[in-house]
């Protein structure tokens, strides 16, 4: 055999070198298509699955996170590199309360060590999508930048998971919120504005909730009563200092449904006070944010207000303190001392004279 591949090789009688280099040909190409064939059959065998968050309309832009958390190894689960260290068990998982408790110390323990994942928002329709994602794993669901209003809970899933003994590998998870009454909350912003639309700051107003009652009930002392198609009511006091911020802004969030109004207790310095109450009506889930150093929708519906201010006027028709005139001669009568002043003049003179002649006759 070595002496045949060394005639090979050398070029003797059995083979020239040409032929050679179609068998080494012919070999690759056997090589490349066994391994394409392998690969093949792998890929196939690997199945990508989905995740979707419906979470709600009014948290369009809100950004979720998904972060791989385990791996199904032999029947189990079992933590990969970056939650190796998290005292987690999966055991007894499928119980709504443990997995409860396991989501938010895994929460915790992802925000901690600042592990990555994908990040996606919620779109129009109210939904985060997650897609391409491989099977076999358990995912942790998180908010990433937690909203002073939306508190969404944390959750795990697995990827796939069955159902009526079938792989489903596209889940759909509904969020839970840490406080449900906020979709029965709204929001309102107060605009304070000047003559030129400017935005003043300083202004202070009181803030009143309008309370029906029956007449069993009995309501506080000093209080505006009145009555309406809906029956007899009350304003009662929410908050009676109120001021404007540099932006000309007042913003009360979280405000369950119902009438309000502001009053206007003090205008800002040079600004004439405008008491008028300014009262409207929450009934539909809306909600603020911050842009750009003001408050603006962000979604659902919101009471917007608009209190313009005018300058203080000064009277002209009120004269101002006089300034006492200067006096000149044409002004009083200087005679009598003019006279007193020629006397005086003549009789040191007539003084000088009497003594200049005496002197000369000595």
């Amino acid at each position: 055999m070595k002496e045949i591949v060394f005639k090979i090789l050398a070029g003797g009688n059995f083979m020239r070198y040409k032929y050679l280099k179609k068998i080494v040909a012919m070999f690759l190409l056997c090589a490349f298509a066994i391994s394409f064939s392998v690969i093949g059959v792998n890929a196939a065998d690997t199945k990508l699955g989905s995740i979707t968050v419906e979470v709600n309309e009014i948290l369009q832009g809100t950004q979720l996170k998904l972060i791989d958390v385990a791996d199904y190894v032999n029947g189990s689960y079992v933590m990969n590199d970056n939650f190796k260290d998290c005292k987690v068990s999966f055991d007894g998982w499928s119980d709504t309360s443990t997995a409860k408790k396991i989501s938010y110390t895994l929460e915790e323990y992802a925000k901690s060590n600042n592990i990555s994942g994908i990040v996606n928002e919620v779109q129009s329709d109210g939904k985060a999508y997650f897609t391409n994602l491989s099977a076999d794993k358990v995912y942790l669901i998180i908010q990433p930048d937690e909203d002073d209003e939306y508190i969404i809970q944390p959750s795990i899933t697995v990827m796939p998971y069955m159902s009526d003994n079938q792989e489903i590998y596209d889940v759909n998870i509904k969020a839970k919120f840490a406080d449900n009454s906020i979709f029965s909350q709204s929001a309102v912003i107060l605009n304070k504005r000047g003559d030129n639309k400017e935005p003043l700051a300083g202004a202070t107003f009181s803030f009143q909730s309008k309370i029906y009652y029956n007449n069993t009930e009995s309501i506080p002392d000093n209080t505006e009563k009145g009555s309406d198609a809906q029956g007899n009511y009350y304003w009662k006091s929410y908050a009676s200092d109120l001021t404007t911020n540099a932006q000309g802004q007042i913003v009360i969030k979280k405000l369950p449904f119902g009438t309000y109004r502001f009053i206007e207790t003090q205008a800002p310095i040079g600004y004439v006070l405008d008491s008028t109450p300014r009262e409207f009506t929450l009934s539909n889930h809306g909600s603020v944010k911050l842009e750009n150093d003001r408050y603006v929708r962000r979604a659902g519906t919101i009471a917007e207000l608009t209190v313009v201010n005018t300058k203080e006027i000064v009277d002209s028709s009120v004269p101002s303190t006089p300034t006492p005139p200067i006096k000149t001669s044409d002004d009083s009568n200087n005679t009598p001392y003019i006279f007193m002043f020629c006397i005086a003049g003549l009789l040191v003179f007539a003084t000088i004279k009497s003594y200049s002649l005496r002197k000369n006759n000595k």
